[in-house]
């Protein structure tokens, strides 16, 4: 299954920042996944992160929910389905944004659906020894923390 993070960059607010921001989720995504295995198997997921403009409603008539589209968000979808377990893939655009408060591996072109050849970079996120306890990550943002210690305290329970 596939869920979206999106992250907006208020009025006079940084994209630089919003983009770490929504890294940060994905990496606090990847980190959980690995010190949470479900029945003792191991479980990995695919992330996919890119840039730019949306638009965004409410629809249906007897039961409503809120959603977002456009090309950033299929371009998202589409670094996901093409990227690696374990692994967030972004764009060109996220990794310009990113690369001086981030490391990246190059991936080389990648065949994206309805876009064609595009560069692609992998996220090499900070790794954790997994018999490491569950509490705060210091790389990780103020909101990732937070969605770290409630995803954990629910996979404690």
């Amino acid at each position: 299954d596939c869920y979206m993070c999106v992250g907006w960059t208020p009025e006079g607010g940084s994209p630089k920042e919003t983009a770490r921001r929504v890294l940060n989720v994905a990496q606090a995504m990847h980190l959980i996944i690995s010190k949470n295995p479900l029945q003792k198997t191991k479980l990995a997921l695919r992330a996919g992160v890119h840039i730019g403009p949306v638009v965004s409603g409410i629809i249906g008539k007897t039961m409503f929910a809120f959603d977002v589209w456009g090309d950033t968000v299929n371009l998202a979808s589409r670094m996901e389905s093409t990227g690696v377990p374990m692994a967030t893939q972004v764009t060109q655009d996220v990794y310009d944004l990113l690369r001086d408060v981030e490391l990246f591996r190059r991936c080389g072109l990648v065949d994206v659906k309805g876009k064609g050849p595009m560069q692609t970079y992998i996220n090499l996120s900070p790794t954790t020894a997994p018999d490491v306890p569950v509490e705060a990550e210091p790389h990780l943002s103020h909101e990732a923390n937070v969605l770290f210690r409630l995803i954990s305290f629910f996979a404690d329970s």
